[in-house]
Order: C-alpha cells, then structure tokens, then sequence
C-alpha cells in the first residue's frame, strides 16, 4: 500500500485525485520541494523548507498555511503509515499549486487557495559505478526564473528523454556559452589545481540543497570552492566533474559531449564518499 497526503488527509494512492481545475495542471502554475529521507531522518530539512518558501514567495502564491512543524509531522506520519524502517532511504515530495478552480483562467485571485499534495518514492540506489555518467548538451531554454522550484520542468524532462535516447545519461543545459545544469542536478568541476568550481546561484540556475552541503563539506575538509561562472569552451581544462541532487545525490561523470574526465580521481572520490557518510550519520 502507498499512502500519500492529499486533500487535507492520508489516503491510499490509488484513492488520490486532483481536481481538473487544479492550476499546477493546467499551468504549471505550481512549486514543489524534493528531500531525501536516510538513517532515521529528514537530510537538511529546513534548508529544504527554506527553498520552499523561497519558492512560494518568488513567484507569488501566498496563502501556503502549513508551517515548518507540520510539514515534518505531515513528513514523518508518511514514513510511518508506508512502514518504511530507519534503514530505508526514500524520496520525500512536497508540491504545491496556486489553486483549483474552473473553468480555467490565466488570471488568478490575490485570495487564491493553495493545495498541496505530499508522497514518498524509492530512491534509486547509490550509484557507485567507476566508469560515471555521460552527459549531452543542449541550449538551455528555459525561462528565467530558475530559483524557483517550479513545476513548469518541459524543457528539462525534454532533454533528459533525449539524452537517454541518444545513449546518454543526463543533458546539460548550456547558455550563451556558459555552463548551468543538468536535467535535475547541479555540476561540479574539479580544476587542476585541485579547486572544485561550480556554476554561480545568480538566478540562472537552481541552486540545490545538497550543493549547499556539498559546498560545506568541501571547505570543512580544506579544498577551495569558487561559484562562478564557467564556460563551455574550458571543459577540456578540467580533470574531473560530479552531479549533486537530494533525491540521486553524488555521481561522477566520465563524459560531457566528446570531453573525457577521470571517475578515479581522489578528489572526486573523496567528496562522493564524504557526502554518503553524511547521509549515513
């Protein structure tokens, strides 16, 4: 059995309906938050909340009455009603629409009444594969408000099934020239002065919770980080590159287009490694 919380209450999945009036359907006019659940807790979960609300507030959907507190009540009675054990990792997702109303109207009221839905996924496993992933790039045609975890995701689900059909792993979004993200994670660059770089959180990306760790960890453990921006045309200057995301969390990757990096290299091992023990704690 799959709970999920919709509507104000816990029902079976199946049982689960969204009204056609519902904005985040018809729109896309909606947000959403992902964490990961691990070892008995909510991995970073009020910097998730954080996002959330920043989310809400960016693109204007006010009215979102849950607090911090309920939304880790509403967390933790999913975990308990789908029996999932402390050692179990699992994908928490919150999402959030506007509203529900019909007919449809692009014109929203300032009183609108926000749903939300929350429901867990298995994580997939932890991907240690020595050879990494391979990327594919593609111009990046998204709209501009990027820090906003929205559920408007076309253009990225896009080159994510075009990637994979062209026997790649993931896209990489890529604009005027510089560097921003993959399909549903954020990058990193290993440099050959051992300084890992990563594109800067100006808007034009989605600046991630777990790059926010990853950025931490790397510093706690003495490596220098640089947010920046980072063009296309340096790729073959770097020695190795990794994803970061809540739900997949680290990979390394072997390949961006025709440009080859070293999986195998300490550095990126260490950091993959470090972010699991993090997890595990």
């Amino acid at each position: 059995m799959n709970i999920v919380y919709c509507n104000n209450k816990f029902i079976n999945a199946k049982d689960a309906n969204i009204n056609i009036g519902d904005r985040a359907y018809l729109f896309g006019d909606g947000v959403y938050e992902a964490f990961l659940y691990a070892n008995g807790r909510f991995i970073d979960f009020d910097k998730h909340i954080e996002r959330l609300h920043n989310s809400l507030k960016m693109v204007q959907i006010n009215n979102f009455a849950l607090l911090k507190d309920e939304l880790e009540d509403i967390s933790a009675t999913l975990i308990k009603k789908n029996n999932a054990s402390k050692d179990e990792q699992k994908g928490v997702y919150f999402y959030i629409s506007r509203e529900t109303r019909f007919p449809r109207e692009h014109n929203y009221p300032n009183d609108h009444k926000p749903s939300f839905v929350a429901f867990l996924i298995n994580t997939p496993p932890c991907n240690n594969r020595l050879d990494g992933l391979k990327i594919k790039s593609y111009d990046d045609i998204r709209w501009k408000l990027r820090g906003a975890k929205t559920t408007m995701l076309m253009a990225n689900v896009m080159i994510k099934h075009d990637s994979i059909n062209n026997d790649y792993d993931d896209g990489l979004f890529v604009e005027d020239g510089l560097i921003r993200e993959l399909s549903a994670s954020n990058i990193f660059f290993l440099t050959n002065e051992s300084e890992f770089i990563t594109p800067k959180s100006d808007g034009s990306i989605l600046a991630g919770v777990t790059r926010w760790r990853v950025i931490k960890i790397l510093k706690e453990q003495g490596y220098r980080v640089q947010e920046c921006d980072i063009s296309y045309k340096d790729l073959n200057s770097f020695v190795g590159a990794f994803s970061s995301a809540s739900i997949t969390r680290l990979k390394p990757i072997m390949q961006i287009d025709d440009i080859n990096y070293n999986t195998l290299h300490l550095d990126i091992k260490n950091i993959i490694q470090s972010y699991e023990a993090y997890i595990s704690n």
